[in-house]
Order: C-alpha cells, then structure tokens, then sequence
C-alpha cells in the first residue's frame, strides 16, 4: 500500500478495508511522524504554562474541593452548578498525597492532555482517510488553534480538554474496542458534558465508514443504531437522571444578555478564523468575518460536491453540533469572553481545513499543488502559534505580581497579607480578531483572594484586600 497516496477512500468503499487497518500493520516510521509531531508541537507551543500559578476558575475548584474525600466528590455537590466529579477528584487526589496543590504537576496535566488531543486528530483522520499529509495537517492545525489558549493557561479549563480527550478517544476506538464506548462515554461526561457528543459523532463515524455500494444511506444509519445500542442506552440513562441530580445554580451575572447576533458572529470566526485573521487588516470586523466565512463556505462546498471526503463531512458535523451545544445552552456574554468553550469545536475546525488544503489523493512535495499545500498549512499553523503565544504571553504578564506573592509568603511566612488594586495588573492588549473578548481578567477581587494564597502557596495568612482609587 502507497501510504501517501491511497487508492481508495473509505467513504466510498466502505468497511471491510476499515476493519482491516490496525496499527499493526502500518508503518512504525509514519506512526512517529503523524503522531508524534503533533503532540511535541502542542506541548512546546505551551510549555511557558508550566510556571503559571493556580488562577482564575482553577480557584473556585480548589475551593469546592477543599475538605473532599475521593468517595465524597461522586456525591452532588449543590454549591456546584454541574454534576463533574471527576473535574475534582485529581485535586483531591494530590492534596491527600501530597498535603498541598502541585501546581507543576496541573498545568502538565493540561500540556500534555491538549497534546494528546492533537495526536488523537492526526490517528482518528488517518484511519478514516489513509492519507498522511491529510492526516498530519488536521493534527498540526488542532495543535496550534489559536482559541485553545485560555484552556490551556488555566488549570481550571481541564474539563475541555479532558471532554475532547475522551471524545476522540471513543472514535479512535469505536471499530475494534466499541464494547469500550460505554465506560469511555461516561468517564468523559462525569467531566463535562459536552461529553456527549461522542454519541452522534461515532454513529456519523460508523455511516461514514460502513456505508457501501450495495447499501442505501438508511439502511446504513439503521445498522449503526444497532451496532451502538448499549452507549445509546447509556446516554438515554444519563440525560434521563441528570436533571434529577441536586446542583446548584451557581452565581450567574449578566454583562450583556442573550443576544444570537454575536454568537453567531463569534462561531463563524471561529471556523474561518484563517480568512478572518487576514481580511481583518482590510475590512471592518463585521465585513471581514462574514466575507471570510462565505469563502469558506464556498470553497467547502464546491470540495464536497468535487471530492466526497469523509474527513470533511464530519469536520462540519463535528463544528455545528459543538457550535449549537454551546450556543443554545449558554448566554451570549460568557461566550465571548470563553475561548475555552470554543477548544472541542476546534477539532472540526481542523479537519475542515485539513480535507479542504488535502484531497483524499494528494501526497507532498510531488507536484506544485502538494506545495502549495505544504505552504497554506505552514502559515495557518505559524498564525495559530504566533496568536497562543502572544495571549499565554499578556497571561503571565498578569500572573507576575502573583508569582513575586508567592514567593514573598513562602519565603516569610507572613500572619497577614494586603493585597492593593489586586483586581487587574495588565492593560487590556488590542483585539486581534473581531469577535469575542480575546483576554479575561487573569485575577480578581471575586476570585477568592483567600484561596488565590492558599491555593498556590499552602499557606492561610490573614488576607486584607484594599482599593485605593487612582
């Protein structure tokens, strides 16, 4: 077999070819590349979050956690708006080990999670397609998303990254270990919810891949229905008890309403961010977004009705369904300033752009169209990268008051602390893209200045908080 260029795609053949791959039998030299590349560029690219302190939502976690048992964080927690245990059990976990909060250690946990995720991209596109480039492209481009930074800063954004981790995982696993579906499904919402879009993802996966010649579209979709009844029956019995489970609502303030306009504005940035970025140096921000998107639009189009290609039928189903789950159950204000709620739909971001710059044929440097395409998918990535680094920059910016705070407490052992104007320490940078809040506060007077000492140095001094106006 011509690792590079497939003879035959398995949206059209079908199964049988499917069920035969096995990393087994590929290459062991193209395992290193498509995978691994991935998961060095994603943890290199945020590496600089390793010294971070803990922050911002990681508070309100340790907080919740504090004085919880291993068993005690699978009880509902109604001071919490959600049912997540496992979102605090590796807090409990560490600090019954360790007797304090290894904040290292928790940032590690996000680097390597995000680097996980871009491996898993690269396998899960090239057991679909066969095609390195393709499948290397669309692991690379999730690794540097640019909107993936605010989950990566924040140990208490885990919960995206975990969701997305068990999501692809279940795809990755779903033609030989489906019997694992199941236990994934559930491991994966008992962090976040957003968990659940493992369900539909791997009945389009399974049609995708399964459907052939001798079958209609129906008969197919019946088939995986079938195939996948026990993670059906699993998530029928999770939705079912979930609102039942005692939550509590949480603290919720409204800076802006429910608008759908900026919503709609913010996702589409979000898929054309590429075209965006570019036509922003020379429209409006409103021009630019929508003038990048109908390219998009247009030049999806025209690929699915040229090159039927499965990694882009379920990049677009992976974005939409990501975009309305977001969407319809969040207001508009939290949105736009969560570029943490954007990371699972970037997934379908990378795949679109990864099947729109590689057809299901294409190899590499053997012609000038697979230079070219070398070419988009470095400048995409060099954007991407450049854009994280510059937003994990203005946060540690933000955190370095904190850090010499650490220390000082450390190193003294004080019976109080005052912290003055503690609420912002850095300017508010310029926006990049149009859409959408690019940087939140990194720390603030509702954040728990108690637990901002606690929670980073294992100390309890008395905290004294002043604002002294300017």
């Amino acid at each position: 077999m011509n690792l590079g260029d497939p003879k035959m795609d398995k949206y059209e053949v079908g199964s049988e070819k499917y069920k035969e791959t096995s990393p087994v039998q590929e290459r062991r030299s193209v395992h290193f590349i498509l995978y691994t590349f991935p998961f060095l560029l994603a943890c290199l690219l945020f590496a600089p979050t390793l010294n971070f302190p803990l922050m911002y939502d990681t508070l309100l976690h340790t907080q919740l956690a504090d004085g919880q048992t291993i068993l005690s964080v699978f009880r509902p927690n109604e001071l919490f708006g959600f049912y997540r245990p496992l979102v605090f059990l590796p807090i409990v976990v560490f600090q019954n080990l360790l007797g304090r909060y290894p904040v290292f250690l928790f940032h590690l946990i996000n680097v390597v999670t995000h680097g996980l995720n871009a491996a898993l991209v690269a396998r899960l596109i090239w057991r679909i397609s066969e095609n390195k480039w393709q499948s290397l492209a669309a692991g690379l481009l999730f690794a540097t998303f640019p909107f993936a930074y605010q989950a990566l800063a924040i140990y208490g954004n885990n919960p995206y990254l975990t969701a997305t981790f068990f999501i692809l995982l279940g795809l990755n696993v779903s033609a030989q270990r489906r019997g694992w579906l199941p236990l994934i499904f559930l491991l994966g919402v008992l962090v976040h919810e957003t968990a659940v879009l493992l369900v539909p993802f791997v009945l389009l996966l399974n049609v995708l891949t399964e459907r052939t010649d001798g079958r209609s579209l129906y008969q197919t979709a019946l088939a995986s229905l079938k195939t996948h009844t026990p993670l059906l029956m699993t998530c029928a019995v999770y939705l079912a008890i979930y609102p039942f489970l005692p939550r509590g609502g949480g603290p919720q303030l409204d800076f802006g309403g429910n608008a759908l306009g900026p919503k709609l504005l913010l996702f589409l940035q979000t898929a054309a961010w590429p075209f965006v970025l570019a036509l922003a140096q020379l429209f409006s921000g409103r021009s630019a977004i929508l003038l990048g998107f109908a390219l998009l639009g247009g030049w999806v189009v025209y690929k699915r009705w040229r090159a039927p290609s499965a990694t882009l039928i379920l990049g677009v189903a992976w974005f939409l369904l990501a975009s309305i789950l977001i969407g319809a159950t969040l207001p508009t204000y939290y949105i736009q300033d969560g570029a943490r709620l954007l990371y699972p739909g970037g997934v379908g971001v990378a795949l679109i752009w990864a099947a729109l710059i590689y057809q299901k044929d294409q190899s590499g440097f053997q012609n000038l169209t697979g230079l070219i395409s070398i070419l988009c998918v470095l400048g995409i990535i060099l954007a991407g990268g450049w854009f994280n680094r510059r937003m994990i920059n203005l946060y540690s910016m933000g955190s370095q008051p904190l850090n010499v705070l650490n220390d000082v407490v450390t190193d003294t052992e004080p019976d109080a602390v005052m912290l003055v104007n503690m609420p912002q320490w850095v300017a508010w940078p310029d926006q990049v893209f149009p859409a959408g809040t690019e940087f939140a506060p990194v720390l603030g007077s509702h954040l728990f200045a108690v637990e901002l000492v606690r929670a980073n140095t294992g100390q309890t001094p008395e905290i004294i908080v002043l604002d002294v106006p300017e």
